[in-house]
């Protein structure tokens, strides 16, 4: 079970460095281009999501104190 959600949590966050990376391209938005290169969209969607991971082992850990 633990690695289905492991497994279905990679593919989205993949799906989204995809997907943002084509939205940003196609549609020529250059303030994260300009800023970080082509690697903008990869860094943004593993910036939230290292953010949120550490809310929640903050929120985890925090709970039990």
């Amino acid at each position: 079970m633990g690695a289905d959600l492991f497994g279905s949590y990679v593919a989205t966050v993949l799906a989204a460095m995809v997907l943002g990376n084509y939205i940003i391209e196609a549609n020529d938005i250059n303030i994260l281009i300009d800023a970080f290169g082509a690697i903008g969209p990869i860094l943004i969607t593993n910036v939230n999501c290292w953010c949120w991971n550490c809310n929640f082992f903050i929120g985890y850990y925090v709970s039990f104190y």
